[in-house]
């Protein structure tokens, strides 16, 4: 939250959900966040995260130790049901506003 805090500060996003958060971390620490990766980003509101097994993020993590995150903003377009920025936003016809799980739940 406090590298997300700074992004903003910095304009880099406005609201969470702009943001793409990148994990750099090792050893345990990386079996872990990886085991839960697919839930992070619902975890942190943000519309991305990955996990990388290297020391390269931006900002070196204060309280866990081999843990550095960067934060950019997010690929794609906002999907105007789950405001989510995602790459599928107008991959459906039928719903061009939506991104692609928003179009299979609203079909």
């Amino acid at each position: 939250q406090k590298v997300l805090e700074h992004a903003r500060k910095d304009k880099v996003i406005g609201k969470s959900l702009e943001a793409s958060v990148e994990l750099h971390c090792s050893g345990e620490l990386y079996d872990f966040v990886k085991s839960v990766e697919d839930e992070l980003k619902t975890a942190f509101i943000v519309s991305h995260v990955s996990v990388f097994a290297d020391d390269q993020g931006q900002v070196k993590g204060e309280a866990v130790e081999g843990l550095s995150v960067t934060v950019t903003h997010a690929q794609g377009e906002k999907c105007s049901r789950c405001w989510v920025y995602s790459d599928t936003v107008g991959s459906n016809s039928v719903h061009p506003t939506l991104c692609s799980r928003c179009a299979d739940v609203v079909k």
